[in-house]
């Protein structure tokens, strides 16, 4: 089945809210020094970012990718910073996973 773009950008930022809720509990998995409950988030993170990247391949093989620029702008300013987002809270995990080891 093909998609459309507007239905990637959606995905795309489905995925995005997705993986920022795996990092607040991975985030407070560390915290909480319950590392039993890592492997299924890992999975989780895993597979959504895994899919991130099939649908940004799938994006730049479409014709259409350039109304990224135009029609579709206010969706790549939500999808930036949705990643922005989960790069922020990556790195705040990554700074407590250190505090943890």
């Amino acid at each position: 089945m093909t998609r459309t773009l507007p239905e990637i950008l959606g995905r795309q930022k489905e995925i995005l809210d997705e993986l920022a809720e795996l990092l607040k509990q991975e985030f407070a998995v560390l915290k909480s020094r319950q590392a039993f409950s890592l492997p299924e988030i890992i999975r989780k993170k895993q597979a959504l970012l895994q899919e991130l990247d099939a649908n940004d391949k799938a994006i730049s093989a479409m014709p259409e990718r350039e109304e990224l620029k135009t029609v579709h702008r206010p969706d790549m300013d939500e999808i930036n910073g949705k990643l922005q987002k989960c790069q922020k809270q990556n790195a705040a995990g990554r700074s407590e996973r250190r505090s943890v080891a």
